[in-house]
């Protein structure tokens, strides 16, 4: 995938990652460091430079696939049909590439904290919120064939309606 005409326009750049030019490139070097420190703390089964080369050859591409990755969140056939590699190859490099972008942001302070043990907890880092709305959504489950653990599981609502196929 060619993502030099990506990383000219702004607008382009923030539909399909999420982040301007300037903070795609601000996040680079860290991404890059943690990625080189990740690949040299295992040990080498061949000499530097030795072993199939990637697709995504370039840091930039590498960046670029996980956070396009999160933006879009593309099945793995799509994923692997844009970036022209195995359907298998994208669900190896998000195990790969994820951790590192979530440790460069954690570097850079920038991630989200997302662990709030108690209503006290939330109190007290959103004082600003008074009403909390949490929308519910019913899923539908293999009714159990007893009676009395039936009527637990039974919600009242009717059986959706089934299109006939001709």
């Amino acid at each position: 995938m060619n993502i030099n005409n990506a990383l000219k326009n702004h607008r382009v750049m923030k539909s399909l990652t999420g982040l301007s030019v300037t903070e795609f490139y601000n996040l680079l070097p860290q991404f890059v460091n943690i990625l080189l420190e990740e690949t040299n703390s295992k040990p080498r089964t061949r000499k530097a430079g030795g072993g199939r080369k990637g697709a995504l050859k370039e840091y930039e591409l590498k960046l670029f696939f996980i956070l396009f990755y999160l933006k879009v969140y593309p099945t793995q056939e799509m994923a692997a049909f844009l970036f022209e590699v195995h359907n298998a190859q994208p669900n190896r490099w998000v195990k790969k590439f994820l951790p590192v972008l979530e440790l460069a942001l954690d570097r850079k302070c920038v991630l989200p904290e997302r662990k709030i043990n108690s209503i006290e907890e939330f109190v007290q880092k959103f004082p600003a919120i008074t009403d909390i709305l949490i929308d519910g959504m019913e899923r539908r489950i293999q009714r159990p064939k007893n009676s009395k653990t039936q009527k637990r599981c039974y919600s009242g609502k009717k059986k959706p309606i089934q299109e006939k196929i001709q």
